[in-house]
C-alpha cells in the first residue's frame, strides 16, 4: 500500500475546503503532502483515491460523470475566476459579486484566440465549459430532487496573490448553485471582433451550519459509481441537502448571508506595503 493510500485511510475525514481558507495550487502536484509552503495543499485536500486529480486549470471544471443508482451523477464543478485577468482583450468580462443577494456572475468559456483575433466558437454554447454549465443550470432548476442533486454542486474557487507569488494559490469562496444562464456581447477593440459568451448566476449557499466548509469525502462519495445516495447523501452539507429537497423555492432561506471573506475579492495588501502606498495615492 502507498504511503498516499495508508494516509487516506487514516485521514478520511480531514480533507476539506473551508470558505475563505487559501490553499496552495502548486506545481509538480504533490497530493501526498497535507501543507506546501506553510499553506494548506489543495491537491491533499482534493485527493480521491483512484481518481483523476481534480484541477483548476480551465475555468470550467467537471470533475468526470458516473452511473450511479439515480442517473449520471456529476461529483462537482469546480469554477475558478482570476480577477487580474479581467477586462483583457481575449477575456474582456469581470466575474463579480453582489453582497445584496449573495449571487456571483460567472463568464462562461467562449474566448478570443490570440492566434487569429477570431472568438474560438461562433455559439458559445460550443465551448466545453458552457455547454456543461448550461446543461447543469437546466438540472438545478429542476423540480425533481435527483436531477438537482445530480447536477452536481457549485465550488467557487478565485486565484489570489499570497505570499509574495502572484500565481498558485486559490481561495475557496463557497459552495453554489446555477439559477441562470443568458447570452452576452463582448466587443475585441483591437481585432474589431465581437463575439458571444453565456453569462451565468450562481447563487451561493450560507455554509455556516457545517462551520464554512465542504467534506471532501462528500465529493469523493460522489465521484464514485458504487457509491449509493444513501452512503452520499449524510456527507452533504446541511444546505445542500435542503435545497435538494425543496429547489429554488427555498434560495431566500438558504442564500449567503455572512461570509469569511467576500468572494471573489482580492486580499488586501499589508499595511504599510508598497502596495497599499500605491492603493492609497489612487
Amino acid at each position: 500500500m502507498s504511503e498516499l493510500r495508508a494516509a487516506e485511510q487514516n485521514q478520511p475525514n480531514n480533507r476539506e475546503l473551508r470558505m475563505g481558507t487559501i490553499y496552495r495550487y502548486a506545481r509538480p502536484e504533490l497530493p501526498e503532502h497535507r501543507e506546501l509552503d506553510a499553506m494548506p495543499n489543495f491537491y491533499w485536500h482534493t485527493f480521491t483515491d483512484g481518481m483523476p486529480k481534480a484541477k483548476l486549470e480551465r475555468g470550467i471544471s467537471r470533475l468526470p460523470c458516473v452511473q450511479g443508482d439515480e442517473g449520471e451523477r456529476v461529483p462537482a464543478f469546480l469554477l475558478r475566476s482570476t480577477p487580474w485577468k479581467a477586462g483583457s482583450e481575449a477575456t474582456p468580462w469581470h466575474d463579480s459579486f453582489d453582497r445584496a443577494s449573495g449571487t456571483v456572475t460567472y463568464f462562461g468559456d467562449n474566448r478570443l484566440d490570440p492566434a487569429t483575433g477570431e472568438p474560438k466558437h461562433v455559439e458559445p454554447g460550443k465551448s466545453l465549459g458552457n455547454s456543461q454549465l448550461e446543461t447543469a443550470t437546466f438540472e438545478h432548476q429542476s423540480n425533481d430532487d435527483v436531477r438537482r442533486d445530480n447536477g452536481g454542486p457549485i465550488l467557487l474557487f478565485t486565484g489570489v496573490p499570497h505570499a509574495g507569488r502572484q500565481k498558485g494559490n486559490v481561495r475557496f469562496d463557497g459552495l453554489g448553485v446555477l439559477t441562470r444562464v443568458e447570452i452576452v456581447n463582448h466587443d475585441a477593440h483591437w481585432s474589431g471582433s465581437e463575439f458571444r459568451n453565456f453569462k451565468f448566476e450562481v447563487q451561493l449557499l450560507d455554509l455556516e451550519a457545517d462551520d464554512w466548509t465542504v467534506r471532501w469525502e462528500w465529493i469523493a462519495r460522489r465521484r464514485s459509481a458504487e457509491a449509493s445516495p444513501n452512503e452520499i447523501r449524510p456527507l452533504a452539507p446541511t444546505v445542500w441537502k435542503r435545497w435538494c429537497k425543496e429547489g429554488h423555492d427555498a434560495l431566500p432561506e438558504l442564500k449567503l448571508r455572512r461570509f469569511l471573506v467576500e468572494p471573489l475579492s482580492l486580499p488586501r495588501p499589508p499595511e504599510g506595503s508598497a502596495a497599499t502606498d500605491r492603493t492609497a495615492q489612487l
